[in-house]
Protein backbone atom coordinates (compact mmCIF):
# COMPACT_ATOMS: atom_id res chain seq x y z
CA UNK A 1 0.00 0.00 0.00
CA UNK A 2 3.12 2.23 0.70
CA UNK A 3 4.09 1.59 -2.52
CA UNK A 4 1.09 2.62 -4.49
CA UNK A 5 0.62 6.02 -2.82
CA UNK A 6 4.60 6.65 -3.14
CA UNK A 7 3.68 5.84 -7.19
CA UNK A 8 0.63 7.52 -6.79
CA UNK A 9 2.34 10.72 -5.12
CA UNK A 10 5.21 10.79 -8.01
CA UNK A 11 2.60 10.44 -10.26
CA UNK A 12 1.03 13.40 -9.65
CA UNK A 13 3.86 14.92 -8.74
CA UNK A 14 5.15 14.98 -12.48
CA UNK A 15 1.45 16.28 -13.45
CA UNK A 16 1.79 19.07 -11.22
CA UNK A 17 5.21 19.63 -13.10
CA UNK A 18 3.69 19.65 -16.36
CA UNK A 19 0.97 21.32 -15.25
CA UNK A 20 2.58 24.39 -13.95
CA UNK A 21 4.72 24.48 -17.49
CA UNK A 22 1.24 24.55 -18.99
CA UNK A 23 -1.87 26.63 -18.91
CA UNK A 24 -2.76 25.65 -15.57
CA UNK A 25 -0.02 27.00 -13.12
CA UNK A 26 -2.60 27.28 -9.95
CA UNK A 27 -3.52 23.49 -10.31
CA UNK A 28 -0.35 22.30 -11.15
CA UNK A 29 1.58 24.01 -8.39
CA UNK A 30 -1.28 22.41 -6.34
CA UNK A 31 -0.65 18.51 -7.81
CA UNK A 32 3.06 19.57 -6.65
CA UNK A 33 3.00 20.01 -3.29
CA UNK A 34 0.20 17.42 -3.11
CA UNK A 35 2.58 14.95 -4.60
CA UNK A 36 5.18 16.16 -2.28
CA UNK A 37 2.61 15.28 0.63
CA UNK A 38 1.48 12.02 -0.17
CA UNK A 39 5.28 10.86 -0.91
CA UNK A 40 6.11 11.80 2.42
CA UNK A 41 3.25 10.14 3.75
CA UNK A 42 4.47 7.12 1.63
CA UNK A 43 7.78 7.51 2.96
CA UNK A 44 6.99 8.03 6.68
CA UNK A 45 4.46 4.80 6.86
CA UNK A 46 7.41 3.01 5.38
CA UNK A 47 9.46 3.77 8.34
CA UNK A 48 7.07 3.20 11.02
CA UNK A 49 6.37 -0.28 9.40
CA UNK A 50 10.13 -0.55 9.56
CA UNK A 51 10.28 0.19 13.50
CA UNK A 52 8.24 -2.44 13.59
CA UNK A 53 10.40 -5.34 11.85
CA UNK A 54 13.30 -6.49 14.34
CA UNK A 55 16.47 -6.46 13.52
CA UNK A 56 17.38 -9.01 10.96
CA UNK A 57 21.09 -8.97 11.80
CA UNK A 58 20.46 -11.00 15.45
CA UNK A 59 17.89 -13.17 13.69
CA UNK A 60 20.89 -14.81 11.65
CA UNK A 61 20.95 -18.46 11.94
CA UNK A 62 17.77 -19.14 13.56
CA UNK A 63 14.75 -21.60 11.78
CA UNK A 64 12.54 -19.25 9.65
CA UNK A 65 9.52 -20.38 12.10
CA UNK A 66 11.02 -19.07 14.98
CA UNK A 67 11.60 -15.99 13.45
CA UNK A 68 8.36 -15.85 12.64
CA UNK A 69 6.91 -16.64 16.00
CA UNK A 70 9.08 -13.77 17.34
CA UNK A 71 8.06 -11.41 15.03
CA UNK A 72 4.85 -12.24 15.88
CA UNK A 73 5.33 -11.84 19.62
CA UNK A 74 7.03 -7.92 19.27
CA UNK A 75 4.17 -7.15 16.70
CA UNK A 76 1.12 -8.47 19.16
CA UNK A 77 3.44 -6.36 21.74
CA UNK A 78 3.14 -3.21 19.49
CA UNK A 79 -0.35 -3.63 18.71
CA UNK A 80 -1.21 -3.71 22.41
CA UNK A 81 1.08 -0.72 23.75
CA UNK A 82 -1.01 1.58 21.51
CA UNK A 83 -4.42 -0.13 22.18
CA UNK A 84 -3.12 1.12 25.67
CA UNK A 85 -2.04 4.28 24.50
CA UNK A 86 -5.36 5.06 22.26
CA UNK A 87 -7.35 4.28 25.24
CA UNK A 88 -5.29 6.19 27.56
CA UNK A 89 -6.06 9.45 25.30
CA UNK A 90 -9.54 9.09 26.44
CA UNK A 91 -9.28 8.99 29.79
CA UNK A 92 -11.05 11.99 31.57
CA UNK A 93 -9.13 11.26 34.48
CA UNK A 94 -5.76 13.40 33.57
CA UNK A 95 -3.96 12.13 36.46
CA UNK A 96 -4.04 8.37 35.68
CA UNK A 97 -3.57 9.39 31.55
CA UNK A 98 -0.36 10.70 32.76
CA UNK A 99 0.55 7.85 35.29
CA UNK A 100 -0.13 5.50 32.30
CA UNK A 101 1.62 7.39 29.96
CA UNK A 102 4.87 7.16 32.15
CA UNK A 103 4.51 3.57 32.57
CA UNK A 104 3.98 3.00 28.89
CA UNK A 105 7.38 4.92 28.70
CA UNK A 106 8.64 1.42 30.34
CA UNK A 107 6.98 -0.65 27.79
CA UNK A 108 8.62 1.43 24.71
CA UNK A 109 11.73 1.47 25.80
CA UNK A 110 11.71 -2.75 26.75
CA UNK A 111 10.29 -3.19 23.17
CA UNK A 112 12.88 -1.05 21.64
CA UNK A 113 15.37 -3.41 23.49
CA UNK A 114 13.83 -6.59 22.37
CA UNK A 115 13.80 -4.82 18.89
CA UNK A 116 17.48 -5.00 18.93
CA UNK A 117 17.69 -8.04 20.57
CA UNK A 118 14.87 -10.30 19.26
CA UNK A 119 16.26 -13.57 21.42
CA UNK A 120 15.37 -11.88 24.53
CA UNK A 121 11.93 -12.19 23.36
CA UNK A 122 11.17 -15.61 25.63
CA UNK A 123 12.31 -13.06 28.82
CA UNK A 124 9.59 -10.98 28.12
CA UNK A 125 7.12 -13.17 27.40
CA UNK A 126 5.36 -12.47 30.61
CA UNK A 127 4.93 -8.77 30.26
CA UNK A 128 3.86 -9.34 26.15
CA UNK A 129 1.36 -12.09 27.23
CA UNK A 130 0.16 -11.22 30.23
CA UNK A 131 0.74 -7.89 32.13
CA UNK A 132 0.54 -5.90 28.61
CA UNK A 133 -3.38 -7.83 28.14
CA UNK A 134 -3.91 -6.86 31.72
CA UNK A 135 -3.26 -3.40 31.27
CA UNK A 136 -5.25 -3.41 28.31
CA UNK A 137 -8.09 -4.61 29.94
CA UNK A 138 -8.29 -2.66 32.77
CA UNK A 139 -7.30 0.36 30.89
CA UNK A 140 -10.13 -0.13 28.96
CA UNK A 141 -12.84 -0.96 32.16
CA UNK A 142 -12.03 2.25 33.44
CA UNK A 143 -12.79 4.13 30.39
CA UNK A 144 -16.39 2.51 30.01
CA UNK A 145 -16.94 3.19 33.77
CA UNK A 146 -16.28 6.83 33.07
CA UNK A 147 -18.50 6.66 30.23
CA UNK A 148 -21.21 5.24 32.38
CA UNK A 149 -21.30 8.77 34.44
CA UNK A 150 -22.24 6.94 37.03
CA UNK A 151 -21.30 8.08 40.50
CA UNK A 152 -21.96 5.65 43.62
CA UNK A 153 -20.06 4.37 46.48
CA UNK A 154 -18.98 0.78 44.74
CA UNK A 155 -18.51 2.54 41.45
CA UNK A 156 -15.81 4.95 42.95
CA UNK A 157 -14.41 2.10 44.97
CA UNK A 158 -13.96 -0.21 41.80
CA UNK A 159 -12.44 2.92 39.72
CA UNK A 160 -9.78 3.07 43.16
CA UNK A 161 -8.83 -0.97 42.85
CA UNK A 162 -8.07 -0.40 38.85
CA UNK A 163 -6.09 2.58 39.70
CA UNK A 164 -4.34 0.44 42.53
CA UNK A 165 -3.41 -2.45 40.12
CA UNK A 166 -2.34 -0.21 37.28
CA UNK A 167 -0.06 1.37 39.64
CA UNK A 168 1.13 -2.14 40.61
CA UNK A 169 1.97 -2.57 37.08
CA UNK A 170 4.50 -0.62 37.07
CA UNK A 171 6.74 -2.57 38.97
CA UNK A 172 5.79 -5.68 37.14
CA UNK A 173 7.17 -3.89 33.94
CA UNK A 174 10.38 -2.74 35.69
CA UNK A 175 10.76 -6.35 36.64
CA UNK A 176 10.37 -7.64 33.31
CA UNK A 177 12.61 -5.04 31.82
CA UNK A 178 15.46 -5.87 34.91
CA UNK A 179 14.67 -10.18 34.14
CA UNK A 180 15.91 -9.14 29.98
CA UNK A 181 18.61 -7.14 31.10
CA UNK A 182 20.44 -9.09 33.67
CA UNK A 183 22.64 -11.61 31.47
CA UNK A 184 23.94 -8.00 30.39
CA UNK A 185 24.37 -6.41 33.88
CA UNK A 186 26.16 -9.78 34.88
CA UNK A 187 27.78 -9.49 31.57
CA UNK A 188 29.18 -5.84 32.52
CA UNK A 189 29.63 -5.96 35.79
CA UNK A 190 32.42 -9.10 34.65
CA UNK A 191 34.18 -6.92 32.40
CA UNK A 192 34.14 -3.93 34.74
CA UNK A 193 35.55 -6.39 37.59
CA UNK A 194 38.43 -7.61 35.04
CA UNK A 195 39.50 -4.00 34.17
CA UNK A 196 39.70 -2.86 37.56
CA UNK A 197 42.13 -6.06 38.37
CA UNK A 198 43.92 -4.72 35.26
CA UNK A 199 43.99 -1.49 36.63
CA UNK A 200 45.28 -3.05 39.88
CA UNK A 201 47.68 -4.81 38.83
CA UNK A 202 49.46 -1.75 36.76
CA UNK A 203 49.39 0.09 40.31
CA UNK A 204 46.44 2.22 39.13
CA UNK A 205 44.30 2.96 41.99
CA UNK A 206 40.97 5.45 42.44
CA UNK A 207 42.01 9.00 43.27
CA UNK A 208 41.61 10.50 46.59
CA UNK A 209 38.25 12.69 45.30
CA UNK A 210 37.51 9.80 42.49
CA UNK A 211 33.09 9.97 42.69
CA UNK A 212 32.75 6.26 43.92
CA UNK A 213 29.38 5.17 42.68
CA UNK A 214 26.88 3.58 44.86
CA UNK A 215 27.29 -0.72 45.28
CA UNK A 216 23.74 -1.88 44.30
CA UNK A 217 22.40 -5.63 43.77
CA UNK A 218 21.79 -6.68 40.26
CA UNK A 219 18.06 -7.00 41.02
CA UNK A 220 17.85 -3.28 42.82
CA UNK A 221 19.15 -1.78 39.45
CA UNK A 222 17.06 0.51 38.39
CA UNK A 223 16.05 1.06 34.78
CA UNK A 224 15.82 4.13 32.71
CA UNK A 225 12.46 4.75 31.65
CA UNK A 226 10.43 4.01 35.05
CA UNK A 227 8.25 6.38 37.02
CA UNK A 228 10.34 8.75 38.53
CA UNK A 229 10.46 10.03 41.58
CA UNK A 230 6.89 11.93 41.83
CA UNK A 231 7.55 16.20 41.86
CA UNK A 232 6.20 17.97 44.98
CA UNK A 233 3.29 20.45 43.93
CA UNK A 234 1.60 20.68 40.80
CA UNK A 235 4.92 19.77 38.59
CA UNK A 236 3.24 17.88 35.36
CA UNK A 237 5.89 15.69 34.33
CA UNK A 238 6.21 14.64 30.26
CA UNK A 239 4.79 11.61 29.23
CA UNK A 240 7.02 11.98 25.97
CA UNK A 241 9.82 9.48 26.13
CA UNK A 242 12.97 11.43 25.94
CA UNK A 243 14.51 9.64 22.71
CA UNK A 244 11.38 10.73 20.93
CA UNK A 245 11.23 14.07 22.01
CA UNK A 246 13.08 15.44 19.41
CA UNK A 247 11.29 13.58 16.43
CA UNK A 248 8.16 14.84 18.49
CA UNK A 249 9.30 18.88 18.30
CA UNK A 250 10.26 18.16 14.27
CA UNK A 251 6.78 16.64 13.47
CA UNK A 252 5.25 19.18 15.12
CA UNK A 253 6.76 22.26 13.35
CA UNK A 254 6.56 20.08 9.73
CA UNK A 255 3.14 19.84 10.36
CA UNK A 256 2.59 23.53 11.08
CA UNK A 257 4.46 24.56 8.15
CA UNK A 258 2.69 22.51 6.20
CA UNK A 259 -0.90 23.33 7.40
CA UNK A 260 0.33 27.21 7.66
CA UNK A 261 1.64 27.33 4.22
CA UNK A 262 0.11 24.43 1.86
CA UNK A 263 -3.05 23.79 3.99
CA UNK A 264 -5.71 24.69 1.19
CA UNK A 265 -4.04 21.65 -0.74
CA UNK A 266 -4.09 19.41 2.15
CA UNK A 267 -0.56 19.19 2.68
CA UNK A 268 -0.42 18.86 5.78
CA UNK A 269 -3.22 15.97 5.68
CA UNK A 270 -1.18 14.08 3.67
CA UNK A 271 1.55 13.91 5.86
CA UNK A 272 -0.27 13.07 9.07
CA UNK A 273 -1.29 10.06 6.46
CA UNK A 274 -4.93 10.80 6.33
CA UNK A 275 -5.41 10.43 2.41
CA UNK A 276 -8.98 11.01 2.39
CA UNK A 277 -8.80 14.23 4.25
CA UNK A 278 -5.87 15.58 1.99
CA UNK A 279 -7.80 14.56 -1.63
CA UNK A 280 -10.72 16.28 -0.55
CA UNK A 281 -8.73 20.02 0.45
CA UNK A 282 -7.07 19.14 -3.00
CA UNK A 283 -10.31 18.66 -4.73
CA UNK A 284 -12.27 21.93 -3.31
CA UNK A 285 -8.64 24.20 -2.59
CA UNK A 286 -10.26 26.30 -5.62
CA UNK A 287 -13.02 27.49 -3.12
CA UNK A 288 -10.38 29.22 -0.55
CA UNK A 289 -12.21 27.49 2.25
CA UNK A 290 -9.40 24.24 2.94
CA UNK A 291 -6.83 26.68 2.79
CA UNK A 292 -8.53 28.50 5.71
CA UNK A 293 -8.96 25.85 7.60
CA UNK A 294 -5.62 24.44 6.56
CA UNK A 295 -3.98 27.96 7.92
CA UNK A 296 -6.48 27.90 11.48
CA UNK A 297 -5.32 24.32 12.09
CA UNK A 298 -1.53 25.15 11.38
CA UNK A 299 -1.45 27.66 14.03
CA UNK A 300 -3.47 25.51 16.41
CA UNK A 301 -0.51 22.56 15.68
CA UNK A 302 2.46 25.36 16.20
CA UNK A 303 0.66 26.84 19.81
CA UNK A 304 -0.40 23.46 20.93
CA UNK A 305 1.35 21.96 24.40
CA UNK A 306 3.83 19.32 22.83
CA UNK A 307 2.15 16.59 25.25
CA UNK A 308 -1.12 17.56 23.61
CA UNK A 309 0.28 17.37 20.13
CA UNK A 310 1.76 13.72 21.19
CA UNK A 311 -1.63 12.62 22.41
CA UNK A 312 -3.33 13.75 19.17
CA UNK A 313 -1.09 13.35 16.17
CA UNK A 314 2.30 11.58 17.01
CA UNK A 315 1.45 8.39 18.40
CA UNK A 316 -1.21 7.95 15.78
CA UNK A 317 1.83 6.71 13.24
CA UNK A 318 2.36 3.63 15.32
CA UNK A 319 -1.68 2.51 14.51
Amino acid sequence: MNYLMLVAGIIVLGAGVVGAADDWPRLGMAAIFTGLGMSAAAIKKGRERSAMTLDSATLAGLEAEKVALLQADYEKAHRDLMFIEETRRQLKDRELAQKLGQMQQIAHNLLRYLQKYPQKMPQAQKFINYYQDRAGILVGKYREFEAMELVTPEMQAMKQQIRVSLGDLEAAYVDQFQRVLRDQFIDVKAEMDVLQHSLNMDGVTPGAKAQQLPKTEIGDIRVEGSFPPRASGNTALSIIPPDQKQDVIITKMIQAALGIFLGGFGAHKFYQGKTFQGVMYFLFCWTMLPEIIGFCEGLRYLVMRLDDFYLDYYVDRYK
